[in-house]
């Protein structure tokens, strides 16, 4: 079984949504996948065959005054509108539709990385959990921390998957899967810092496990990111990432950077054909 694992990373995610894009036009289909944050919405979109849309995403509908408000980070938190990018824009009467039939039927086996505001602890939200016109666990993976107040879902309150597993190549292994190809977004040689979440930790208050799990972040990665290198080496993984580090910022709003990103991602994912042989 052939897994697939994106680790999303805001607007800079455009560079995944050219290795599916690259994916769907040369008919690559995994048997597996499980996303993170921006990368959940990336998968979504493969999985019910429309991943030309992602691009709509990063290049049109998440740059708009209704998407992202930074100025709400001093007044109600709420910097990402996820009522407007999964409501107006992504439900079924919305600007956008996610093809829910064709996600919901797909034989791909797909899987949303949440993490509990509460505990600080993974949740791994299957696709058959995901209702008609409820997308919450893609608003609730992408929950920045600071940025947004904790997404409530069927009654428990999340924030971005990212915060509790990054890279979860391990759950992919761990449900069957064979061999992994994992998108970054960063390079594969590039080993996080954690300066700049331990300062935004300090105004998170309310939940203690994530305020510990935003300082633990970097340490978290960097693990996660070496495991996978020596897997790659064993020939069980393979890592697509950019050669450099991006330009843009996670909610950064240069399109021609998003669109050289996505077309790097695009050549980048040729080398899921010699792969998969």
């Amino acid at each position: 079984m052939i897994g697939y694992v994106d680790v999303g990373g805001g607007n800079r995610a455009a560079y995944g949504a050219g290795v599916l894009d690259y994916c769907e036009d040369h008919n690559i289909l995994f048997d597996y996948c499980v996303g993170v944050s921006a990368g959940s919405a990336n998968l979504a979109s493969y999985v019910a065959r429309q991943t030309k849309r992602n691009m709509r995403f990063y290049t049109i509908y998440n740059l708009r005054r209704q998407a992202i408000k930074p100025a709400n980070i001093f007044l109600h938190r709420n910097v990402i509108n996820f009522d407007y990018l999964y409501g107006e824009v992504n439900g079924s009467k919305g600007e956008d539709p996610l093809d829910y039939h064709t996600l919901s039927s797909s034989p791909i086996a797909f899987k949303v990385v949440l993490c509990r505001a509460d505990n600080g602890q993974p949740v791994y939200v299957d696709k058959s959990e995901i209702a008609f016109d409820d997308y919450g666990p893609f608003a609730a993976s992408s929950n920045l921390p600071v940025f947004n107040n904790a997404f409530e879902w069927k009654g428990v309150k999340y924030y971005d998957g990212g915060y509790a597993d990054p890279i979860p190549f391990k759950k992919a292994l761990e449900d069957g899967c064979d061999k992994v190809i994992i998108t970054l977004t960063l390079p594969k040689d590039y080993f996080r810092t954690n300066e700049k979440e331990v300062k935004r930790a300090r105004h998170m208050k309310e939940y203690p496990a994530v305020k510990q799990a935003m300082i633990n972040k970097a340490e978290l990665y960097n693990q996660q990111l070496r495991e996978a290198l020596e897997l790659e080496k064993q020939g069980k993984v393979l890592i697509i990432a950019p050669a450099e580090k991006p330009q843009i910022k996670t909610l950064g709003k240069d399109v021609s950077e998003i669109i050289k990103l996505h077309d790097v991602g695009y050549k980048d994912a040729e080398k899921i054909v010699d792969f998969l042989k």
